[in-house]
């Protein structure tokens, strides 16, 4: 077969592209080696019939500033029912004490929640917030999420005439920097921490925000990287689509098929078909091979398809050893999915009602021991999970009556003395820890209530996924040398590869890991490379 674009995984970004180039006029087949679209947003009922959980990304926060959905570009919502629910609490940090603190859209309620257990350190989360926001809005500045990043040959003029362009981002930045430039790109999350808060439980809460960032807060360089996965929920909140993560994924898929496009699912790549320097195709493992005549858009882990999928080309020096000395995430995770008969009654909680995620605390110095742990390799033992129950602001995943439950714990892939297989035997322990950890907040999660439970553990990560290599969902770390125009590579962050007509898209590239709709971006390149110039806006409509 033959077509104009052969897009490689059918997860979020490789429909997005997909869905893009199609509706642009190129006959595009997407190939994905699952069963199933959706690759890392993908809902299933994995416990009980009627019970949908979601095996990947949780969250839809960055996606729906995209304008794929904020001005709804290709008919998801308006066409394909996709539907986001975005509960009025974003999250809910808990202590067994029964103390806790609620994070609001409106950073004034935060701040007024925070001062219920330290007036101080209300006052500089204020001011913190001030300082990281404008952080944020600096790096979107100089590394637009939206657009392409600036050519390589001018990335370093750019950047510094984006410093001075945003100049008073920049004072107001410095104003409340805790920490000289220099420190601040080398420094730790918890210098940052250490300059702005003092009591425990605001530094636990902090800590664990900034630790999302699949980055140990006491690693250098994390300073920056912590600061901007701290922020985010007072401007978008949590939420994710009615139905499940997957409904996304659903949604996207009708819309490829609607507009012509071809889904080869259960198809497994095996190479890139590379003639003289220039993508051409792809071969599948069944030996059956697929043309494509304009270009072949990757959205699998940069080193799977270097180190996999492309074989034999002359790349450029040292990119490919550039590839293999990509670092991974810190950490990766352990997921439990318990199917329920009723949802969780929290102590420090009158109701869970309007409240998207729970996290439940101790001390900063508790999270970083259980880093230190992870660091040599042991399972959590005492773990604080991070905690979802989806149907209590959506309904229709779960038979009537009945409820789902989202435990998700940091862990290392590798266990000491059993490696990455030692997840097998020791999946259940773990599971039966976590648990123990949630009846310590909650006062009805006695094992009569619980009527199923699954638990993916970073083996079953990666199992599931090739490109969560090391159970790495973010493909590759976002360490501050693996952020922004060094993603994937520095010389290779605008979605180009050295291979002509092979683009890169997904977590692999900037800007990173989660549910971004990326891709997007990644198609304007595409488009630009192939004579359509100006805005992929102005394209869709003409």
């Amino acid at each position: 077969e033959s077509f104009d674009v052969i897009v490689v995984g059918g997860g979020h970004n490789g429909l997005i592209a997909g869905s893009y180039l199609q509706k642009l006029g190129f006959q595009v087949c997407i190939v994905e080696q699952h069963r199933k679209i959706g690759g890392g947003v993908m809902s299933e009922e994995l416990t009980l019939p009627g019970f949908v959980h979601d095996t990947g990304a949780v969250t839809h926060q960055r996606i729906r500033n995209s304008p794929l959905i904020k001005d709804d570009e290709l008919g998801l919502t308006r066409k394909y029912g996709l539907e986001y629910i975005i509960p009025e609490i974003p999250l809910a940090a808990l202590f067994e004490d029964g103390t806790s603190i609620l994070v609001h859209k409106d950073l004034e309620k935060t701040v007024q929640s925070i001062s219920r257990i330290s007036k101080e350190d209300a006052i500089a989360y204020k001011k913190f917030n001030e300082w990281g926001e404008n952080l944020r809005k600096l790096m979107n500045r100089i590394a637009d999420p939206q657009e392409p990043l600036p050519e390589i040959d001018i990335e370093f003029r750019s950047f510094f005439a984006r410093v001075r362009e945003y100049f008073k981002i920049g004072s107001c930045l410095f104003k409340f920097s805790p920490l000289p430039l220099y420190s601040l790109a080398t420094g730790t999350f918890m210098d940052v921490i250490d300059h702005w808060f003092k009591h425990p439980k605001v530094r636990a809460f902090v800590t664990r925000m900034g630790s999302k960032g699949m980055v140990y807060p006491d690693d250098t360089a994390t300073a920056i990287p912590g600061t901007i996965a701290t922020l985010g929920s007072h401007t978008m909140g949590g939420g994710s689509p009615k139905g499940g993560s997957g409904a996304f994924t659903d949604a996207l898929g009708r819309c490829f098929v609607d507009l012509g496009g071809t889904i080869m699912t259960g198809s497994e790549v095996s190479n890139i078909l590379i003639e003289d320097g220039e993508a051409k195709g792809v071969s599948l493992k069944n030996g059956s091979k697929i043309k494509a005549s304009t270009a072949i858009v990757s959205t699998v882990n940069i080193k799977q398809l270097f180190g996999q999928f492309v074989q034999g080309s002359e790349l450029p020096p040292n990119f490919s050893s550039a590839v293999r000395r990509l670092k991974h995430s810190s950490y990766s995770s352990v997921s439990v999915h318990l199917a329920l008969k009723e949802p969780p009654v929290f102590k420090a909680l009158e109701t869970i009602s309007n409240v998207y995620r729970i996290e439940l605390l101790s001390d900063a110095e508790d999270l970083i021991q259980g880093f230190n742990e992870i660091r040599r390799g042991l399972p959590p033992r005492s773990p604080y999970p991070t905690i979802l129950v989806p149907t209590i602001y959506d309904p229709s995943r779960a038979p009537a009556g009945r409820h789902t439950l989202w435990l998700y714990a940091f862990a290392p892939y590798e266990l000491q003395g059993l490696g990455a297989k030692g997840w097998d035997q020791k999946k259940e322990e773990v599971t039966d820890a976590l648990i123990k950890k949630l009846n310590r907040y909650t006062a009805n999660m006695v094992p009569e209530n619980i009527l199923a439970r699954y638990t993916d553990t970073p083996l079953d990560l990666e199992r599931r996924n090739p490109s969560f290599i090391q159970g790495d969902h973010e493909h590759i770390s976002h360490t501050l040398s693996q952020m922004a125009f060094n993603r994937p590579i520095p010389g290779w962050s605008r979605y180009r590869t050295p291979i002509k007509k092979l683009y890169i898209c997904g977590a692999s590239t900037h800007p990173g890991g989660g549910v971004t709709g990326a891709a997007r971006v990644a198609v304007q390149t595409i488009i630009n490379d192939m004579g359509l110039k100006g805005k992929l806006s102005r394209h869709l409509h003409s």
